[in-house]
């Protein structure tokens, strides 16, 4: 079985992170040149007011070389919106594709194996098709505070997962109590994780608590759960 040396990962990690800023700076130079050439265009119409400013018929020799007019004019119209269009789609599809290389990195982070990956990503989907999506959805700082963080996919995977986590943070008061709830949980987990590595090896068939990650399969706490359902049909 082959296997990837530790040069091969850094090097491969490095072109990654090379690409990336690559399309970055490729991104805000386009951007750039946009505004240079829109500065242009404005500093054309204000050298040259006669030419830009708006025509009339009495402008005009005759009916046909008006409706040219207005015909060139209408296009220009069209294609400077066409192009604004564009260039805003390119921009969100820029963000997008940055949101979601990020997203992978911190699932990458969280989850090491294919397996764990796998399993967060199955039972994310579970709790959110029973309500957790709507729930965070409904908090948007609590929203913005898991989109924000780099424990992100770890937080989603333990809302996920512990019906008392759920219940402990959506029932405080105030956006900043929640937020707090979840920094507290943050801690708790670094925590752990640094305890996991001075630990001595221990039976992997053994079910440690939380927070973690067991290689049985997740319980759907959403759908077992009533009265974690009751609690979300109430919020």
């Amino acid at each position: 079985m082959n296997t990837i040396s530790k040069e091969d990962k850094i090097t491969h990690s490095f072109k990654q992170q090379l690409n990336k800023q690559k399309n970055k700076y490729e991104a805000q130079l386009a951007e750039r040149n946009r505004e240079f050439e829109e500065l242009k265009g404005r500093l054309e119409k204000l050298e040259n007011p006669e030419k830009y400013k708006e025509k009339f018929r009495n402008d005009f020799e005759n009916d046909d070389k008006y409706i040219d007019y207005l015909v060139e004019q209408r296009m220009n119209k069209m294609f400077r919106e066409k192009d604004e269009e564009t260039r805003k789609q390119k921009a969100i599809e820029a963000q997008n594709r940055e949101r979601t290389n990020k997203i992978s990195e911190r699932i990458n982070k969280c989850f090491a194996t294919d397996e764990e990956k796998q399993d967060y990503l199955t039972t994310v989907q579970q709790a959110f098709d029973q309500g957790l999506e709507e729930l965070i959805d409904r908090e948007k700082f609590v929203s913005e505070y898991i989109q924000n963080s780099e424990n992100g996919p770890r937080l989603l995977y333990e809302l996920a997962t512990n019906a008392d986590l759920v219940k402990t943070v959506f029932s405080q008061a105030d956006p900043m109590s929640r937020i707090m709830e979840l920094k507290l949980y943050e801690r708790e987990m670094a925590k752990n994780k640094e305890q996991k590595k001075t630990s001595p090896v221990v039976n992997p068939n053994m079910v440690i608590g939380k927070p973690g990650i067991s290689t049985n399969k997740t319980s759907d706490i959403f759908a077992n759960d009533a009265d974690l359902k009751s609690f979300i049909r109430k919020r």
